[in-house]
């Protein structure tokens, strides 16, 4: 008996757990030269909750994002959210993202946005403020990979932009 007790509580705590908020809040974005392509691919992945909260803000608009009832607004909302809120400048010269789509993969989003690359570049100033203004404690990670050299990021509410020279 007791081992059913404690198999049942067992269950208990890892269904709270399960519906429980994560107490940490970080986004993934990759920045990466795909040769064949011939482009430069914008990948950001959020918690796909914690984009709609910052897009909800005060308002009640329930997005649904990757929901079978995913509000006809949702893709034109992420895609402006995004381009507010991250950004990249190549030898002072502003990039413009071009979006490509938005995928679902349980509770994470995953954005994409592609640009062509650079001949070269001196410096590349990057901002990401994905999700600091609703989450203040919100680390964006950035990997960004170009012709066999790589340099990862982390920005947060206090640095949220950075410089990268070559």
């Amino acid at each position: 008996m007791q081992a059913y007790r404690i198999f049942f509580l067992a269950i208990l705590w890892i269904v709270a757990q399960a519906a429980l908020p994560h107490t940490f809040y970080v986004s993934h974005s990759t920045i990466y030269h795909h040769v064949q392509a011939g482009n430069m691919e914008v990948t950001i992945r959020l918690f796909t909750h914690d984009l709609e909260r910052a897009l909800a803000g005060d308002n009640p608009l329930a997005l649904r994002i990757g929901d079978d009832r995913e509000s006809p607004l949702a893709d034109h909302l992420v895609r402006d959210y995004v381009k507010q809120h991250f950004s990249v400048i190549i030898d002072n010269l502003p990039v413009n993202l071009s979006y490509i789509g938005k995928e679902v993969e349980h509770d994470r989003l995953y954005v994409y946005f592609e640009y062509p690359p650079p001949v070269a570049f001196n410096t590349m100033i990057i901002t990401n403020t994905l999700l600091v203004d609703a989450f203040p404690g919100q680390k964006n990670y950035l990997t960004l990979e170009m012709a066999g050299w790589k340099q990862s990021l982390v920005f947060t509410a206090q640095q949220t932009r950075q410089i990268v020279t070559r």
